[in-house]
């Protein structure tokens, strides 16, 4: 793959699933991509995740990953992870609490660092109130809101909903669960990598258009063995994902640019 190509980078909702996301970014990183990409974009944890890689500091990433614990995503969890904790969470509240997990954010990701970095940075949010999904850059985000519509993204629909202003927000995933379109229209791209951890998406006949639309510009990486549930918690199944993306990745990405220079 020659030097100066520009590559775009778009991740997947996927819950949990987004630390198989994160091992494809290592496998980027290792290889040197990462300097190559021009623009992120994201849906739900892919939009957390894409914040992290435009951060550009793939040690805090890790370390997130690595690190969390359930206690720290729900209000409701004091020790292990526990569905019927969850339930009588939703069926106390009307929904499952997450400022944990906001408050959790807001440590690891800066506002500043993302405006200024030179990677671009999109993502998708579905706003409930209005009943309709958008697709934001920074540039359409009121200072100091940033993290605030990132969260919004990731607001998992059975998550209590996220209100911004007169808003409420949820799943951006409801809106393009895998945002693709958005890295394309927003520059010139030499090629897309698309991170997938969904297993509906494949079949979508959007994202089949998507793919016939700008052939060999686009190419995914999906896990190769059945992952974790998108609600698992624990650190296995963090660290399984981990070390299976980094091995897709290498996989696909190494194949890629052997290609390329045929």
């Amino acid at each position: 793959m020659r030097e100066n190509k520009n590559l775009g980078l778009v991740m997947s909702g996927g819950g949990t699933r987004g630390a198989y996301q994160m091992g494809v970014w290592q496998a980027l990183y290792e290889m040197g991509l990462d300097q190559q990409i021009k623009v992120v974009t994201g849906a739900s944890i892919g939009a957390i995740n894409g914040a992290l890689v435009v951060q550009q500091d793939w040690n805090l990433a890790l370390e997130l990953w690595k690190s969390i614990q359930p206690h720290e995503i729900f209000d409701s969890i004091e020790g292990e992870f526990s569905y019927r904790t969850l339930m009588r969470d939703w069926y106390q509240n009307g929904a499952i609490r997450v400022n944990s997990f906001k408050t959790l954010l807001k440590k690891h990701l800066d506002e500043n660092i993302i405006r200024q970095s030179p990677i671009d940075f999109g993502f998708v949010v579905y706003n409930k109130t209005l009943r309709k999904g958008q697709s934001l850059f920074p540039e359409a985000i009121p200072e100091g809101l940033l993290i605030e519509y990132i969260i919004a993204s990731a607001t998992f629909p059975i998550f209590e909903a996220h209100r911004i202003g007169d808003y409420e927000y949820i799943d951006g995933g409801i809106h393009s669960i895998l945002p693709t379109q958005i890295a394309f229209d927003r520059q010139h791209l030499d090629l897309v990598i698309a991170i997938d951890v969904t297993e509906a998406s494949r079949f979508s006949i959007q994202q089949r258009n998507r793919h016939r639309q700008y052939a060999e510009r686009l190419v995914y990486i999906r896990p190769s063995k059945m992952l974790p549930s998108p609600m698992n918690f624990t650190k296995e199944a963090f660290e399984k994902q981990l070390e299976l993306g980094y091995k897709d990745g290498l996989k696909k990405l190494i194949n890629f640019t052997e290609m390329a220079r045929q």
